[in-house]
């Protein structure tokens, strides 16, 4: 089993797909990293046939959960917020915002999809906020 962690504020990158910066402000694309590119250059990935010459690149078996809060904080944090909402309180400093989990047959890099989930999409709907993608192959 092997685990990708990837931190940073959503923004979005040159291609305008979103990606991770590490500085909160910022207001230029140059320092954003495509989160299907960081994906991609760590992990084996298949070529699957679509027909009429068209390719999908999948990672086949795998879990994504990707935590979103306000501001910066440690992957602990992030969970532990996660789970301080679910009992009812908000105990840490970084204030929660949201928490997705996927864990469908393969990550679709071209299409940024996972079991039918556009995670652009879903991405784009938390431009601003920090957030911790957690892949497991």
């Amino acid at each position: 089993m092997a685990e990708l962690l990837l931190k940073g504020y959503l923004r979005t990158d040159y291609d305008g797909h979103p990606g991770l910066d590490f500085r909160k402000n910022s207001t230029t694309s140059s320092t954003v990293a495509s989160i299907p590119n960081e994906i991609q250059g760590r992990f084996k990935y298949e070529m699957l046939d679509r027909g009429l010459g068209e390719k999908l690149t999948v990672i086949p078996n795998c879990s994504l959960s990707i935590w979103y809060t306000e501001d910066e904080c440690s992957f602990e944090e992030a969970q532990e917020a996660l789970l301080n909402k679910l009992d009812g309180c908000l105990t840490v400093h970084t204030a929660f915002l949201g928490y997705s989990e996927y864990t469908i047959t393969g990550l679709a890099l071209d299409e940024f999809s996972i079991g039918g989930h556009d995670l652009e999409r879903e991405l784009r709907d938390h431009m601003g906020e920090y957030c911790w993608i957690r892949l497991v192959v």
